[in-house]
């Protein structure tokens, strides 16, 4: 199953999920509609209007509670990851353990052609665990278990990471979310029988004289009132019952893919599959002490928390059996296995040295797309390695990567670029000018195409700056692009894609789920991309007509295209029609960017050009893109 089919079965998941939820709270209803009228009329009789009275209330008490926890989460991954114990660390301050990790995220992200997620470290959790949480791959983070960092050598702790990359990239990791905040709602149920039972002592009488009617009459308001409060808290454990039916449900399959696509990414089995074997023979495995986990248990990358049922209830399949997939030629024992790893008695064997070329033809591009291959993670290395020290330093903090990211704009004109520094002057502190002089001599011996993966690598700094200078942030990079009166695709790119994610970090709400299935609505917005990515590489205004209508008729035959070419649009129109077709389902946008790459790839080349606009379009679409190694003629 590749990117596409992952996306499309994750939104079925939802629908699958959102149906199962209304039969529980169905269900809820009908019982505590029972228990209200044993109350009231001592038996189960029917009467519409109470009924109709505990159905709403009922309804309310769930959709607040979940409306109440999906709010809390709506900043994305940060919050899901802070909620549960976590703490964000970074490279200047980060021990061995912690930067070893933060390397192999930056090497996956940029393999993955995805924004570098911010790490978090669960620092007082001794078990072996991981989980990835965020909306969007441009608000998601990772964190890890400092048993993880303790216990995991590099190649097994890049199987994990690979395994909740692949969580992010399909889409898994919003369904993750989204179930924390809809099941919350059934357990809101339970919360107002224990708000019952709080009360019900006030209702008993106070210091009146218990013989008296008045005083009767409060204790067996208080006795109804207790009774009723008990009966709620069973009932919504009752639904907490059904919530982990649902989990298990949703969950178990999507670790088997997670897993698959982890050993797909990184082609080392024995990573993956050695991580799983030392949590079998490891005393903790992935257990966790937060009080959250059991609401996230769905999200780990191993089983969390125990349970008294855990063949029924447990989120993820038996190690024995992830091993076994993994590793079909294992036939040792699991536990005792994974204690030698453990004490370090064996050693799981190193990846296999797979890196190869890349060629810029549309059938290898294609595939790629969300689907990162070891040739990928090899081609991340070389990028990382290839950045300058100084720059790669100050991309890691928030101070560097702000004056990082000026510096990529200033322009090579030098009228402009003393307009921009003199912008720069006006508006930002002058040691921030004094560090963007200091770092754009260094950009300018960085090849072209790695200027994209170098401020991808800024993403979890820019991410830490505060809400003023995330505010300050963006009209200082609208100044700078507008220095000129002009936008170059470089500058559309970098202010599209970084702005874009950072949006989600600063409060704004997560875009809704994708809903448009059929092409033709999308017309317009289309041909405005594909005419722009056509020009984009193209000098020859005629070869580049012929490749826009090319792609476009290859998704809408009937669509009319006129005879002669016309001027492209401007990136400002580029800018729009991209927000309308992130509203595709992920089956059209499969279509979608594959007649992108036929417009950009058609005569086998990329220009650099074509490959930072290709980039931010399949960002856009929530589609990333690996950075390519360029041909050269």
């Amino acid at each position: 199953m590749d990117f596409f089919a992952h996306q499309e079965q994750a939104q079925r998941k939802t629908t699958q999920l959102l149906a199962l939820y209304a039969l529980a709270v169905a269900a809820i209803v009908l019982a505590v509609y029972a228990v209200f009228s044993m109350a009231l009329h001592q038996g189960l009789y029917w009467d519409a209007e109470l009924f109709a009275a505990v159905a709403g209330g009922t309804v309310l008490v769930v959709a607040t509670g979940s409306l109440i926890k999906t709010s809390e989460l709506s900043q994305g991954g940060r919050a899901v990851a802070e909620a549960l114990g976590g703490q964000r660390v970074d490279s200047a301050g980060a021990d061995p353990n912690a930067r070893k990790l933060i390397n192999i995220v930056e090497e996956m992200a940029i393999a993955s052609g995805i924004p570098v997620p911010p790490v978090y470290i669960m620092e007082e959790e001794a078990g072996i665990n991981a989980f990835a949480a965020g909306y969007a791959p441009g608000d998601a983070v990772v964190a890890v278990t400092r048993g993880a960092l303790q216990q995991l050598t590099r190649d097994e702790l890049q199987g994990v990471m690979a395994h909740e990359f692949s969580h992010i990239l399909t889409g898994d990791m919003r369904l993750n979310v989204r179930l924390i905040g809809v099941l919350h709602g059934i357990l809101a149920i339970a919360l107002v029988g224990y708000g019952a039972m709080r009360l019900a002592p006030y209702f008993s009488g106070g210091n009146r004289n218990r013989d008296s009617k008045g005083g009767n009459a409060g204790l067996g308001i208080m006795a109804a009132m207790f009774a009723i409060g008990l009966a709620l808290i069973i009932i919504g454990y009752i639904g907490v019952f059904f919530s982990n039916l649902i989990k298990s449900a949703v969950s178990r399959q999507r670790e088997f893919r997670a897993d698959a696509g982890a050993v797909q990414f990184t082609r080392n089995p024995p990573g993956l599959g050695g991580a799983l074997l030392r949590i079998a023979g490891y005393k903790p495995q992935g257990q966790l002490a937060h009080h959250g986990a059991p609401q996230a248990s769905h999200m780990f990358f191993v089983n969390g928390v125990r349970s008294f049922a855990a063949s029924l209830f447990a989120t993820h399949p038996p190690l024995e059996q992830r091993v076994q997939r993994i590793l079909p030629d294992f036939k040792g024992n699991y536990e005792q296995f994974g204690a030698a790893l453990a004490t370090g008695k064996i050693s799981a064997s190193p990846p296999p040295e797979n890196a190869a070329a890349f060629n810029a033809s549309p059938a290898q591009i294609k595939p790629m797309v969300g689907a990162p291959q070891p040739e990928d993670m090899a081609n991340a290395a070389e990028y990382l390695a290839a950045i300058p020290g100084t720059l790669a330093i100050a991309a890691r903090e928030p101070f560097g990567a702000s004056a990082l990211l000026y510096s990529l704009l200033l322009d090579a004109d030098p009228t402009v670029r003393t307009r921009q520094l003199h912008e720069l002057a006006q508006s930002t502190p002058a040691a921030l000018v004094t560090e963007v002089r200091r770092l754009s001599p260094l950009l300018g011996n960085l090849a072209p195409h790695m200027r994209l993966p170098l401020a991808s690598l800024s993403m979890p700094a820019l991410r830490a700056l505060s809400p003023q200078q995330y505010k300050q942030l963006r009209a200082t990079v609208y100044a700078l692009t507008t220095a000129d009166a002009r936008l170059s695709v470089f500058e559309f790119a970098l202010q599209r894609m970084l702005l874009r994610h950072l949006a989600r970090t600063f409060n704004q709400p997560p875009p809704p789920a994708p809903q448009i299935s059929n092409i033709a609505k999308l017309q317009a917005p289309l041909s405005t991309v594909l005419q722009v990515l056509a020009a984009a590489g193209e000098p020859n205004s005629s070869r580049a007509h012929s490749a826009f209508k090319t792609a476009l008729q290859h998704l809408l035959p009937t669509a009319q295209v006129a005879a002669t070419p016309s001027d492209p649009p401007t990136l400002g129109e580029l800018d729009k029609a991209l927000d309308h077709l992130a509203n595709a389902t992920p089956q059209l946008k499969r279509s979608i960017v594959a007649a992108c790459v036929e417009c950009a790839a058609t005569d086998g080349k990329l220009a650099v050009a074509e490959y930072e606009l290709l980039r931010a379009i399949t960002d856009s679409l929530d589609c990333p893109l690996p950075p390519l190694k360029l041909s050269r003629a």
